[in-house]
């Protein structure tokens, strides 16, 4: 028996992770991601290449839409098999995919879009199909045994070990989080066996700046805002990013490292609720997770438009979504504040490619937003140190816990080409391949 697998995302290019594993007769996806960015989201309307019906199971690494994103086109197209993830991550998804949905009922009611590729009702289908497991459970399904293990990232990410019938052994690594973090558990660097690994490596070549430091550069970079009386405009994912900043306002608000403690506003009811399951499932040194996100100058903010009624001329600190300035409450407040240069956007995660949170780094004096002229004259700094996923530094510790001599094949996906290419030079001692969109490759 042979085990093969199909790259159907995240292949060449930072999103969309879906692998068609095929072993015997057994057919099973991990993860089912959406295509993120300009030069790709087409990528999310073409048909898919196989059956959903014909799916087994599937496999859901951690709950960021570029991995799961597409599970309820999936079971839109007929599949009615179960999807596999932890409970944190199986709890998250409940929000994010939700969310997902009426984006997408959204964008074609306001006719910015002129297919749904899934709605409300779908995405409570593909709810209703998830099957928690803990990191400790070892499961099998159709003959296929698995088990997930801590990877850090985000809550309830984990990696996935694979074992099929024949004896062959996977592992698939998700995002690989950092072996330091403030709050969450990451990988153990205990040696493992396997015969094949697919790992990302979007970082590959690239040192983290020193995080102390970029903390205190964030903060310096606040106060200079409010000193001027500007506003500080910060686009961050729903998951884990939001979660870090306030983790970070809120040390540096109790340290009096801010000066004048300006209102901060979660203007993004997917964060809430993000927020709020981590509040539930976090204990930091015995404290439990609320006390690392709130604090007395934190407003969340439901319902659009109520941020302003008691904050009007005053400085403040605004977090919204989307993290890549590509949809969400984050382009009103772009529209309204990247013309005054008293004001100031802090990019803390990653900008794809052909994203407007891309375009915004490279500093361009106008932009556009839903198809209005926006002139850029607020000031605009990327922080690097703030990521979630590992660096090279990090890739190279969960890479190195495999015994080389046991190791047939290492795919290197989910990042640009040439950050593959580098980790793919360091490692030149192991049988490295990067493949490409769509290509099949057998173990």
């Amino acid at each position: 028996m042979s085990m093969s697998i199909k790259f159907f995302g995240a292949a060449e290019t930072v999103t969309g992770s879906c692998y068609l594993v095929k072993t015997g007769n057994v057919s099973f996806l991990v993860d089912c991601g959406m295509f993120q960015g300009k030069d790709v989201e087409y990528r999310n309307y073409e048909k898919f290449e196989f059956a959903p019906k014909q799916i087994d199971f599937v496999v859901i690494t951690h709950a960021h839409l570029d991995h799961l994103g597409l599970l309820p086109r999936l079971v839109r197209e007929g599949f009615r098999g179960k999807v596999y993830s932890t409970q944190k991550t199986s709890a998250l998804s409940y929000h994010l995919l939700l969310d997902a949905a009426k984006i997408q009922e959204n964008n074609l009611q306001k006719r910015l879009s002129t297919v749904a590729l899934y709605d409300t009702t779908d995405a409570i289908r593909t709810i209703q199909l998830f099957n928690s497991k803990s990191y400790k459970d070892v499961f099998e399904d159709h003959g296929v045994k698995m088990q997930f293990e801590k990877v850090g990232h985000v809550l309830g990410a984990a990696s996935l070990k694979v074992i099929d019938k024949s004896g062959i052994t996977g592992y698939f690594s998700g995002d690989i989080g950092r072996l330091k973090h403030p709050f969450l558990e990451t990988f153990d660097t205990a040696e493992r066996k396997a015969d094949f690994v697919l790992m990302e490596a979007l970082y590959g070549g690239i040192v983290h700046p020193d995080r102390e430091k970029t903390e205190a550069e964030f903060v310096s970079y606040i106060n200079e805002t409010i000193d001027r009386n500007g506003n500080v405009i910060i686009p961050a994912f729903a998951l884990q990013r939001t979660q870090e900043i306030l983790n970070i306002l809120k040390k540096a608000y109790r340290e009096d490292r801010i000066k004048k403690k300006v209102g901060i506003f979660v203007d993004s009811p997917l964060a809430i609720n993000m927020t709020n399951e981590y509040t539930q499932s976090i204990f930091a040194n015995d404290v439990q997770g609320a006390e690392l996100f709130d604090f007395e100058k934190v407003r969340y903010i439901m319902k659009p438009g109520r941020m302003l009624k008691n904050s009007k001329g005053e400085p403040k600190i605004i977090i919204a979504g989307s993290g890549m300035c590509e949809g969400g409450r984050i382009l009103g407040h772009l529209s309204s504040n990247l013309p005054d240069p008293k004001n100031a956007i802090a990019i803390v995660g990653f900008q794809a490619e052909d994203t407007l949170g891309r375009e915004l780094t490279l500093k361009p004096e106008e932009i556009y937003i839903n198809k209005k002229r926006v002139k850029v004259r607020a000031r605009i700094k990327q922080f690097y140190g703030f990521s979630a996923h590992g660096d090279t530094t990090d890739l190279q510790a969960w890479l190195d816990r495999f015994e080389k001599k046991s190791l047939k094949k290492v795919f290197l996906v989910h990042a640009e080409p040439q950050r593959m290419q580098k980790f793919d030079e360091i490692n030149a001692d192991l049988p490295i391949y990067i493949p490409k969109w769509k290509e099949e490759v057998s173990i």
